[in-house]
């Protein structure tokens, strides 16, 4: 069972990634900002994205796909959160960084 600081540290976060969408905030202000909940692979993986959505702004104003693609993929995270889920094992995958990913637990 999932414990009650975790579900609202999810929540914590999906709000904070709605406010970088509606472009309330930065994503570095997100990540200033970002619940401490550590462990959370979900949570990890989620604030390891707001480096790559900051980074891909570029890309996303020259490709419309990618961009519907990769703001799609937040909503995805926002919608687990928002009721304490934890992420699909594809948005993990897809988020989580390749040198975290070769480190044996």
């Amino acid at each position: 069972m999932i414990d009650d600081a975790l579900v609202k540290a999810r929540q914590t976060a999906a709000e904070i990634l709605r406010q970088v969408l509606d472009n309330q905030i930065s994503p570095s202000e997100a990540r200033s900002s970002w619940p401490d909940y550590g462990g959370d692979a979900s949570l990890d993986s989620a604030f390891h994205l707001l480096y790559h959505f900051e980074d891909d702004r570029n890309i996303r104003d020259k490709d419309p796909k990618y961009a519907e693609w990769q703001i799609g993929q937040m909503r995805k995270i926002i919608e687990s959160f928002e009721s304490g889920e934890s992420l699909e094992n594809d948005l993990v995958e897809w988020a989580t960084p390749r040198e975290l990913k070769s480190i044996d637990p």
